[in-house]
């Protein structure tokens, strides 16, 4: 009967009132404690998240290209049906595929062209900060930024462009029928590869989780 009686705060003699000592106190300066099994590592334990990040970072890298591929679609369906200028659908909706279009019109267009793309950064790219940010995602501040990083980086160039040397002759020994090949570089085709490989294992992985 005494054992079950209220001790009124003290703490039992012995073994059992150390333990119980030692609980309140962890309880009261409310510290958490992650205990190991016996004889384990806490390194092992810690492994186990080498798996998630990889496969987040290969979701975060899907996304990233999907957004890209989505809106080179969209752009291009749009181009079809409706006569709007090329290069302003490309730069609106997609940071690349504008620089590409404004760098084939050369001189002074290419120039600005390529930095306006450079500042407005395209609806791929806002949604790809939209899906990336969450909930701290501000799309009037970030309208407001990317407004002035447009006239500052204008004007920037516009006061550099006056230090350029301008168009210099230049000679080229190849023959007119020459046409140059290039190849992908062991190490970018070794790191594609490895991309392509950990893409394929997640979509895997997801049919196999749905199923």
């Amino acid at each position: 009967m005494s054992k079950n009686l209220p001790l009124r705060g003290r703490c039992p003699v012995g073994a059992e009132g150390e333990n119980l000592a030692i609980a309140r106190n962890i309880s009261g300066c409310r510290t958490v404690l992650s205990p190991t099994r016996c004889g384990g590592s806490p390194l092992a334990e810690g492994a186990k998240g080498l798996p998630q990040a990889i496969s987040s970072a290969v979701t975060s890298s899907l996304s990233v290209c999907g957004c890209v591929v989505f809106f080179r679609i969209v752009g291009a369906v749009l181009l079809a049906v409706l006569p709007l200028p090329p290069t302003a659908v490309s730069a609106a909706l997609e940071v690349s595929a504008g620089c590409a279009d404004f760098a084939a019109l050369g001189g002074a267009a290419a120039l600005y062209g390529c930095c306006a793309c450079l500042s407005v950064l395209g609806v791929s790219v806002w949604a790809q900060l939209r899906l990336f940010a969450g909930a701290a995602y501000r799309p009037r501040l970030l309208v407001f930024s990317r407004a002035v990083h447009l006239v500052l980086l204008q004007l920037l160039v516009r006061v550099c462009a006056q230090l350029l040397p301008g168009s210099v002759t230049a000679c080229s020994t190849l023959a007119a029928r020459v046409l140059p090949v290039f190849r992908l570089p062991p190490d970018a085709a070794a790191a594609g590869f490895v991309f392509l490989c950990a893409a394929l294992y997640k979509a895997r992985q997801s049919l196999y989780n749905n199923k």
